[in-house]
């Protein structure tokens, strides 16, 4: 792929160039530098869009995959894909409740953390409608590894999390860390869980191109 690079430099445009035999102008070879600069440019500006727009197509191909797929003039989504969405939304919406409401409650802002029941309204997307197969095997698979990456990411934040807590604050860790620490777990297994199954199906959609 073409890289976007500097145009060249006015010195690099300053050569000795001959008509009829003589040096021209100081202004002749001005002129001539600043066109061939811009002329440069130019040149270098369409390399930069053609890029831009060799980027653009991968990522509308990710796009597709990750979040919606157009077949005959249809709008798809798989119940794994929507689920993922709406998990992610509502991990969002949490994280900025507890955020705004912790300068005027304090410990007692991490209430806004039951806006995470919310994800449990997911199941209705896997509700059967008509003949549409709602969960097939791919789908099966893409949600197995992403509940492996999941608990395996989460594993790792038990276990960084008794490694530091004790670390940080001694023998006597504060009761409200401990409970939200059980809430941010929750969130990041759901987070990862998401992104995952999101990847790959912006994978499959890619090696589909």
């Amino acid at each position: 792929m073409r890289t976007c690079k500097e145009p060249m430099g006015i010195d690099a445009h300053r050569h000795v160039l001959l008509i009829d035999g003589g040096l021209r102008s100081k202004t002749q070879v001005a002129q001539t530098t600043e066109f061939a600069v811009w002329r440069s440019g130019v040149r270098q500006s369409m390399y930069c869009i053609l890029d831009i727009m060799y980027v653009k197509h991968y990522i509308d191909v990710a796009a597709a995959g990750i979040g919606t797929s157009i077949l005959e003039g249809e709008y798809v989504m798989s119940a794994v894909q929507k689920q993922a969405w709406f998990s992610l939304a509502v991990i969002a919406l949490t994280t900025l409740t507890v955020l705004a409401l912790y300068p005027w409650l304090g410990a007692r802002a991490s209430g806004g953390f039951g806006m995470l029941g919310l994800i449990g309204l997911s199941a209705f997307f896997y509700s059967q409608r008509g003949k549409h197969v709602v969960f097939d095997e791919r789908d099966r698979l893409i949600n197995q590894r992403s509940n492996v990456v999941a608990y395996a990411v989460l594993w790792l934040f038990f276990v960084a999390a008794a490694m530091l807590a004790p670390a940080y604050y001694g023998e006597a860790v504060p009761t409200v860390v401990i409970q939200n620490s059980v809430w941010v777990a929750f969130m990041i297994l759901f987070a990862v869980q998401s992104i995952a199954a999101l990847v790959q199906y912006g994978r499959g959609a890619a090696d589909a191109q």
